[in-house]
């Protein structure tokens, strides 16, 4: 038994189909694809209900004569900061970049069908067209919602902070889930959340906006979860902003009369008692890292927060005129006045500094920013950028291309900016997006770029997707570029075996061929109506295959990535480096507390196998120097740099700093082998002098301006320096000034990993942070052992501080 339907798109074009009564939908669907010549669609019945694709036909309530509609849905793409997540016309989702972040979503394959939109912080959260939520990605950052999963029914609009999500369902109540410290438990509140209308977060906290303008908050008090100082004041609110930082945040609410309301931490923005009585009449709020601005009904601008990012415009304030919108980097502002002139404040460093380009800054349509740096799109279609060069503020080496720009995306350090052909430029850092050249010929009839921290993927006019810039953040998507493929309206594949499987059923391979072979190109003209011809029969070999075949395949080479993660391999970068004790117990505690209740698997840039033999021969070495058995360290001390350096350059073979952190492993390695010698103190400080000084290059090419914001972060580490030289004075003797002169490096390379901070990932600036406090702790101990007092077990102590150091400054910078 069969059934004949029709099926239309919305323009009005109709195809005939048949089926088998006991074949699903989908092979009725893909018919109707192929034979109007279309992409990925969800099937809708008279009703107006979506067909399951996965269904019987004889299962639902399809007749003969049947008029169906073929919705077909445009690409979308949504980016966690290390992840990407498509949508396909058909609703169903491809997921590539970093597995702990939501770049494998192989545990919900099966669920992620009929996707309307996607959330993104550490994980993703789906919402599908029958109101339920699907879930993936780091399970303590709300990757694993099954403690809500039965709540989580009629879901109308998901928020995400850093580490959680909160769901606002259809009866207005509210769902939350992931790091009850970061907003996922909302048990405190949850009373009062009825009638939510929609909700806003920080990193670490969120605000609901009722039905009748009140708010309710909750998460980390610091970051504005606790709002009951001004909660008598928060009614007929319009709308809420956040200072979202890693370190802090605030929120500002706009309320119905055009005043504001802050709250949260207050070097963030949650206090705006100074300018309070300015704040009238305010239409829009724009928020940096540390400060808000705000756009009053006559054009002026106020500001407030850290008054060195951006919460100070004093200096510009009589320029802050007739201002139609305001666009922010993490530490400075940028306002277009109704003339497209251009003003300016902030970090001078961070893109507050425009007087180099003032003069070009006429008619500007529309600026962006990426961490430290800013692009303005001017009404003849040229470019004028300032700010960290580093990080997309100079773009002189394209300026000849960039003409006809219409819009323009940013990753941290990155800028690539689409033009009117639909072909793409790029600039900023390489690493990060600044360079497309591997995939500029693809670049082609680009509609949208989506950015992740340090990737962008362009959708083209096809459907299909490219990405570049770093691998581990979203920028290869080669392990699912066949199912991207299939994103691409009218795509085909050309296999032999398709051919051979028709011509064993008797039909006419000539006719085959001729739209197999047409692989990149539109289809041909629609076939003719039932019975079903030779375009049916392909068009069920083909999507059987990419089915059967594709799918496990994709898996397979997940699965075979998935092998290659260090021992860690649990996210222990998801934790603020700036909460870090310099103690190595505590470190270690640390360390091991976070690999424990982390539940899901961030995919690492280094190899594991080498990774695993690493911790072996610490493991062996730390033994041997317990028992203590001398021939074991020489033995296996000379092993662990050239296995660290082996695991990065495997993991990260076309890494750009592969040459540098060589070096530095190299003398690390020449250290290890003075120390074991007496007499070679001397040459084994200079070795891992220069070891530490190769790591502040590296860490200077993502510098950032936290130390120009926050000097006094320098002080403990000053204060060090100067007790160890009170404790040590008397016996330093002539290793006085060498002694003092490595502390001074050492204390440069931590402050160095330190001021990464705003320009490199979160994950890398975390593990290189704790890595540099780990190697000054080792060195520091050797010190103390050395010229003021002994440690117990002091080998056993430096040697684990040292390693563990090392392979977390490694792995940063593999991160990066």
């Amino acid at each position: 038994m069969s059934i004949t339907v029709d099926v239309g798109l919305l323009s009005g074009k109709t195809a005939t189909v048949k089926a088998a009564l006991d074949e699903e939908v989908g092979a009725l669907k893909r018919r109707a694809q192929i034979a109007l010549g279309v992409g990925g669609g969800r099937l809708v019945d008279s009703s107006g209900s979506v067909l399951d694709a996965c269904a019987p036909i004889k299962c639902t309530r399809l007749q003969n004569g049947d008029l169906l509609t073929l919705h077909i849905s445009r690409v979308q793409v949504q980016a966690s900061a290390t992840a990407f997540a498509a949508i396909r016309g058909d609703g169903s989702v491809v997921t590539w970049g970093s597995d702990g972040n939501g770049g494998d979503s192989s545990a919900v394959p099966d669920q992620l069908q009929n996707v309307q939109h996607i959330q993104a912080c550490g994980a993703f959260a789906a919402v599908l067209d029958d109101g339920s939520a699907v879930t993936w990605g780091s399970a303590v950052h709300g990757g694993d919602s099954s403690a809500v999963q039965d709540q989580l029914k009629n879901v109308q609009q998901i928020q995400a902070s850093y580490g959680a999500l909160a769901a606002i369902l259809g009866d207005g109540s509210v769902v939350t889930w992931g790091s009850a410290a970061h907003g996922g438990d909302s048990s405190a509140v949850q009373d009062q959340l009825k009638n939510v209308l929609q909700i806003q977060a920080s990193s670490m906290a969120f605000a609901a906006i009722l039905g009748d303008g009140s708010v309710v908050t909750w998460g980390a008090a610091t970051n504005g979860g606790d709002s009951s100082a001004v909660q008598d004041q928060l009614t007929n609110v319009r709308q809420i902003n956040a200072v979202v930082n890693l370190l802090g945040g605030a929120f500002a609410a706009i309320l119905g009369d055009g005043s504001v309301v802050t709250w949260g931490g207050a070097a963030y923005g949650g206090d705006s008692s100074a300018v309070q009585d300015q704040l009238k009449n305010v239409q829009q709020i724009q928020a940096s890292y540390f400060a808000f601005a705000a756009v009053l009904g006559d054009g002026s601008v106020v500001t407030w927060g850290s008054a060195s990012d951006g919460g100070d415009s004093g200096a510009v304030q009589d320029q802050l005129k007739n201002v139609q919108q305001v666009q922010a980097s993490h530490f400075a502002f940028a306002a277009v006045l109704d003339d497209g002139s251009v003003v300016t404040w902030g970090n001078a460093a961070c893109g507050a500094d425009s007087s180099a380009v003032q003069d070009q800054l006429k008619n500007v349509q529309q600026i962006q920013a990426s961490s430290v740096a800013f692009a303005a799109v001017l009404d003849d279609g040229s470019v004028v950028t300032w700010g960290s060069a580093l990080h997309g503020g100079d773009s002189s080496a394209v300026q000849d291309q960039l003409k006809n720009v219409q819009q323009i995306q940013a990753s941290v350090s990155a800028f690539a900016a689409i033009l009117r052909d639909g072909s793409v430029v790029t600039w900023g850092n390489a690493a990060h997006g600044g360079d497309s050249s591997a995939v500029q010929d693809q670049l082609k009839n680009v509609l949208q770029i989506q950015a992740s921290s340090m990737a962008f993927a362009a959708i083209l006019g096809d459907g299909s997707i490219v990405t570049w810039g770093s691998s581990a953040q979203g920028g290869d998507s080669s392990a699912v570029q066949d199912l991207l493929k299939l994103l691409s309206a009218g795509r085909l594949l050309r296999d032999a075996e398709v051919l051979g499987e028709a011509a064993a059923r008797g039909d006419d391979g000539r006719a085959l061929i001729d739209i197999v072979r047409c692989e990149p190109q539109p289809l041909l003209a629609p076939p003719p109506a039932a019975p079903l011809g030779p375009e049916d029969i392909v068009a069920s070999v083909i999507t059987d295959r990419y089915t059967k075949e594709l799918n496990p395949r994709a898996e397979a080479h997940r699965n075979n990535r998935a092998f290659f993660m260090a021992i860690s391999g649990k996210n222990l970068h998801q934790v603020y480096m700036t909460k870090l004790h310099l103690g190595v117990l505590y470190g270690c505690r640390w360390i091991y507390k976070q690999a424990q209740r982390s539940k899901a698997r961030h995919t690492c840039p280094m190899n594991k196998p080498l990774t695993l033999l690493l911790w072996a021969v610490l493991l062996l070495e730390l033994l041997g120097r317990a028992i203590p058995l001398p021939e074991a360290d020489f033995v296996l001390k000379p092993l662990l740099m050239p296995i660290l350096v082996g695991a990065f350059l495997l993991g990260s073979p076309k890494h750009s700093q592969r040459i540098l952190v060589t070096a530095a492993l190299f003398f690390s390695w020449l250290g290890d082998i003075f120390l074991l010698f007496e007499g070679y103190f001397v040459f084994g400080l200079a070795s891992f002098l220069i070891a530490h000084i190769m790591y502040v290059v590296i860490f200077q090419k993502e510098r950032g301006t936290l130390l120009l914001r926050r000097p006094w972060i320098s002080v403990p580490f000053l204060l060090l320096t100067i007790a160890f030289y009170w404790f040590a004075r008397k016996r330093l003797g002539s290793m006085t000034v060498p002694v003092l002169g490595y502390i001074t490096v050492i204390c440069m390379m931590a402050l160095a990993a330190i001021n990464r901070y705003g320009t490199a990932t979160q994950q890398s600036f975390q593990w290189t942070v704790a890595g540099a406090l780990f190697f000054m702790s080792s060195d520091l101990m050797i010190g103390i052992d050395k010229f003021i007092t002994r440690i117990p077990m002091a080998d056993v102590w430096i040697m684990l501080t040292y390693v563990i150091g090392q392979y977390a400054i490694v792995r940063g910078i593999s991160e990066a």
